[in-house]
């Protein structure tokens, strides 16, 4: 499973910074067009910037995280740097990739610092449909490497694609969780209680929201569990436990 963000910025010198910061340890797997340190490299795509004068943001700052699931090495990451350079048309840019370990435990991820501005035309790339475009190469990234396949948002499906049946099993499995603690237990505390030793947080307002271990959060409205709806079952399951208390006190009298 790929998980990108995409950013336009003015600045190289602060990106760098951020991304070869010691606490992050931060390593260079490949760059394209430049080389040396933080300053010379800043330097570097700073000149080849002022090839245009129509370039506000000539900074394209691409992220991809790689979860624990999906452990990937090295070597593969640079070679789906070299895909992005491939998909993108990024061979006369400058750019540099780097490697973040201070969360090996949790994912992988790796920043790619883009001079949105070619060394040998200097003209620049355009972001129009940069989004939509990111989202197509992540889901190919994951069919190329054999990573965890996830569903395209519906926004930038084809019309065919969006009527597809699609199945998202993270909300399978909560709603049957929601379900199951529904049915058993009958009052707030026990049902919360339930839920968070199923590794759920919950969210509670005018709406309730829940968010599991990934730290993903799905409103229980879209699972088929409003808080009007929970709250009703809760109500109706109390009122049998008291009528069963009140039948059996009766029939103790008699």
């Amino acid at each position: 499973m790929v998980i990108s963000k995409l950013n336009t910025g003015s600045s190289f010198g602060n990106a760098l910074s951020y991304c070869l910061q010691s606490k992050k340890q931060p390593e260079i797997l490949l760059s394209n067009k430049c080389y040396g340190s933080r300053n010379e490299l800043t330097s570097q795509m700073n000149q080849v910037a002022l090839l245009s004068n129509r370039v506000r943001k000539p900074l394209w700052h691409a992220s991809l995280s790689f979860p624990l699931c999906d452990k990937i090495t090295e070597k593969k990451l640079v070679q789906i740097a070299k895909k992005l350079e491939e998909s993108f048309g990024l061979e006369d840019n400058q750019y540099v990739v780097i490697k973040h370990n201070d969360t090996p435990e949790t994912h992988d991820h790796i920043h790619i610092l883009i001079n949105r501005v070619s060394i040998k035309t200097g003209k620049a790339i355009a972001t129009s449909n940069s989004h939509r475009r990111m989202v197509k190469f992540c889901r190919q990234v994951e069919k190329d490497f054999g990573l965890k396949r996830v569903l395209s948002p519906k926004q930038f499906l084809s019309g065919k694609e969006k009527l597809i049946p699609r199945t998202d099993q993270r909300k399978v499995k909560l709603k049957e969780i929601i379900k199951e603690g529904l049915e058993k237990y009958q009052n707030y505390p026990e049902f919360f209680a339930h839920m968070a030793s199923n590794g759920y947080k919950i969210e509670k307002g005018r709406g309730i929201a829940f968010i599991d271990s990934k730290k993903v959060r799905i409103k229980g409205s879209e699972v088929g569990f409003s808080i009007a709806k929970i709250e009703k079952r809760i109500e109706e399951e109390m009122a049998k436990k008291l009528e069963l208390k009140l039948t059996q006190k009766r029939k103790l009298r008699l």
